[in-house]
């Protein structure tokens, strides 16, 4: 059987859950997630965006969404530039996340996974307020590249 999807969303998990800044990872669509402050956060989320079959390939869109809870300072002093709450804080730790990620499947531990990026290039977009608490993160798309398994299989499911 092939487990190349089961690899990517596995080994990305493991990943992230062996840092310091992620103490959740869940999958799916993301209004199906927990995200009121019971959830521990910081949370990462995955998503599968889309997949393309080439030849002896396929490529993975992978979305990966990295966050925490904005903590609002209960003071009245207000700063323009820093504002009245962690949210450049949550920004550079959880840019720090995806950063780690990037580099561990460029050049680390996970370009010995079975899996590639598809090109050089990672994009992160922040976002803030986005669900029903007040969180702040990241959310980039991946593109990563899996080589198809070479066995066929049968009618009734059976490997040949």
């Amino acid at each position: 059987m092939n487990n190349q999807f089961y690899n990517v969303i596995d080994s990305t998990k493991d990943f992230l859950l062996s840092g310091p800044f992620t103490k959740t990872v869940t999958f799916g669509n993301i209004s199906d997630v927990d995200l009121e402050k019971t959830s521990i956060f910081p949370l990462a989320h995955l998503l599968v965006d889309n997949v393309t079959f080439n030849g002896p390939v396929a490529a993975v869109t992978l979305k990966v969404m990295v966050m925490d809870v904005v903590d609002e300072n209960k003071n009245e002093d207000y700063d323009l530039f820093l504002g009245n709450d962690n949210t450049q804080d949550i920004l550079n730790t959880q840019m720090s996340v995806l950063q780690r990620f990037y580099t561990e499947i460029r050049n680390g531990s996970l370009r010995q996974a079975p899996f590639e990026l598809e090109d050089d290039i990672m994009t992160a977009e922040p976002f803030s307020d986005r669900f029903k608490n007040l969180l702040a993160g990241w959310t980039c798309n991946i593109n990563l590249v899996l080589p198809m398994g070479t066995s066929r299989t049968n009618a009734d499911g059976t490997e040949c």
